[in-house]
């Protein structure tokens, strides 16, 4: 697969437009909680769009395909699946698998580099790609889209499905409100009501789910949220926010506690 197919795939349009049809729609709302964002707020956020958002799936789609089809040549276009499967895939298989991923992020060894997410004092969609420098590498679809974008003959219609995915987690992470008539819909997807009560502190480990809200409840972590809540996330210092950025791990004086490490060790 060539860099230029990838780059001229209708995904990186829909993409694009789903992300400033977002931004137009949000604009209001980013404008009206702008006092809660300090400068490494812009900066991390802006980081996070532009490299966990585009740099770091291009690098790793790159960088691993060809590795891929050197050690298993048996591999290339192996599967023969029709469009509307292959298009669903990453927003059923993908999303389950980044539902435990989710789950296992929010586990103490792994809260350090995930804690900067759940920094945000307000939902937007310029938070969608809020992380440390390490977090993409502990991300499953990163690892998992190169392998498929490699099995399938179809491929096309299996980066479709990223776009859309892609898009439902800018809207997943914006404050934009669900029509009433629309609300239904949180039997079978993640609303921004729902996701907005993930990052709030009253969560207690709810709402992990990303496209789907079906494994919530399956696995019994789903709580349905009529409404955003009126608060989320820690108010942490420039300080704060720049260690968990570059250096997670790394022992600082003693910060706030946060509620949000909730699943068992």
């Amino acid at each position: 697969m060539q860099f230029l197919d990838l780059a001229s795939a209708p995904d990186v349009a829909i993409t694009f437009l789903g992300f400033w049809s977002l931004m137009i729609l949000s604009a209001s709302k980013i404008k009206m909680a702008s006092s809660l964002r300090n400068r490494w707020d812009w900066i991390i956020d802006s980081f996070g769009l532009l490299a966990q958002g585009l740099l770091v799936p291009l690098f790793a789609s790159m960088a691993l395909q060809p590795v891929i089809k050197m050690l298993a040549p048996n591999t290339i276009g192996a599967l023969n699946w029709g469009s509307w499967a292959c298009f669903f895939l990453p927003l059923t298989l993908v999303d389950y698998l980044y539902y435990w991923n989710h789950r296992i992020l929010h586990r103490p060894k792994l809260w350090p580099i995930h804690r900067l997410h759940h920094s945000a004092r307000s939902m937007d969609i310029l938070i969608t790609s809020r992380n440390s420098l390490f977090t993409p590498l502990f991300i499953v679809y990163i690892w998992v889209h190169p392998v498929f974008l490699v099995a399938l003959e179809n491929w096309h219609a299996y980066l479709l499905g990223v776009a859309a995915s892609s898009v439902l987690d800018l809207w997943r992470h914006s404050a934009l409100s669900t029509p009433d008539f629309l609300k239904n819909l949180n039997w079978l997807i993640v609303l921004p009501e729902d996701h907005s009560f993930h990052h709030s502190s009253e969560s207690e480990g709810f709402n992990y789910g990303a496209n789907l809200s079906l494994w919530d409840r399956i696995h019994s972590t789903y709580k349905p949220r009529q409404f955003h809540p009126k608060e989320i996330g820690e108010q942490l210092q420039s300080e704060e926010l720049k260690h968990l950025f570059f250096s997670p791990w790394k022992p600082r004086p003693p910060m706030p506690s946060t509620p949000r490490a909730t699943e068992p060790s």
